[in-house]
């Protein structure tokens, strides 16, 4: 079956394979990490899947000499809301979609001589490769799960490997999708880089009907709610913001485009299946989509030199 290593922690306990985390308070992540009967993983090809159970968790792998409390531990590890990191340091955002309850998340390693790959799947649908080290690297690698909250995840190793690992290009519909100025919105300086501000429209994750989750990046990450109203009027709200400074034309024309998202009340896709945001005052912000890049495996060794 396997044992479980916790870190010292009231608010942890084990059974079998399930960890779960109850009365959390400590501020940082609760860490536990599963060691197979098999000994770890030292070569080849391993595949465990994590099934969240309840609430949200971080997936990884990671050595037992790596294996800490809170940020002091060290791995390959795909968070709860979708990024990558080493368990402390974000290594790269929006890699997947967030973990929530009733995922099912497979992490598919393999192990050669100076060489680690790691893929992800979620839910089913393969993210592609995650990380790809090259040098040395501790072994054997276990699977470990953190929680930032009160949670459970059960881990399985699974014998029969995915046969699909390639993550597939997203295919939108409607306004949902990746999105780009067609042309420069009227208040905007010309010194702006307005051609390169991503915006991006998705299913809002209540499931509610006409209700979608908003984002801009431009100096900051601004996102928020398009809900459709009654009629045919739209409206962005809880919006929020990340707090950074960046270059005097790229914050005042980030002033400018919040202030304008904030008196949206029309979302139509025009002839030319472009997206356009008007205001009562028939000022518009017209989108046209585009392909994003496929997010690139980290290549950092996170666990440094000292394996």
């Amino acid at each position: 079956m396997g044992t479980w290593l916790c870190e010292d922690s009231t608010s942890i306990s084990s059974n079998g394979n399930t960890a779960t985390v109850t009365g959390y308070n400590s501020g940082s992540p609760v860490n536990a990490m599963f060691k197979d009967d098999d000994g770890g993983a030292v070569n080849g090809q391993h595949y465990w899947e994590y099934k969240i159970e309840t609430h949200d968790g971080a997936v990884g792998v990671t050595s037992e000499n790596k294996f800490g409390s809170g940020y002091r531990i060290r791995g390959l590890e795909y968070n709860s809301v979708g990024n990558l990191s080493d368990g402390s340091q974000l290594l790269a955002g929006s890699f997947g979609p967030k973990i929530k309850q009733g995922d099912k998340i497979g992490l598919l390693l393999d192990l050669s001589n100076n060489e680690l790959k790691l893929y992800l799947i979620h839910n089913d649908k393969p993210l592609g490769m995650a990380f790809h080290i090259t040098g040395s690297y501790p072994t054997p690698l276990h699977p470990y799960v953190s929680f930032s909250g009160n949670g459970k995840i059960t881990i399985e190793k699974v014998n029969k490997l995915p046969s699909n690992l390639t993550r597939k290009q997203a295919n939108f519909t409607g306004i949902t999708g990746d999105w780009k100025m067609k042309e420069k919105y009227k208040k905007l300086s010309d010194e702006c880089n307005w051609k390169n501000y991503p915006f991006s429209i998705q299913p809002d994750e209540s499931g509610k009907t006409d209700a979608y989750s908003f984002s801009v990046k431009i100096c900051n990450s601004i996102w928020g709610q398009l809900t459709k109203q009654s009629g045919d009027t739209w409206k962005i709200g809880n919006t929020a913001s990340t707090l950074m400074a960046g270059p005097m034309q790229e914050m005042n024309a980030e002033l400018t485009i919040s202030q304008f998202l904030s008196q949206i009340t029309h979302v139509d896709l025009n002839s030319n299946g472009c997206l356009v945001l008007k205001t009562d005052d028939n000022e518009q912000i017209i989108l046209q989509r585009y392909t994003k890049n496929m997010p690139e495996a980290c290549t950092r060794n996170v666990f440094g030199d000292n394996n």
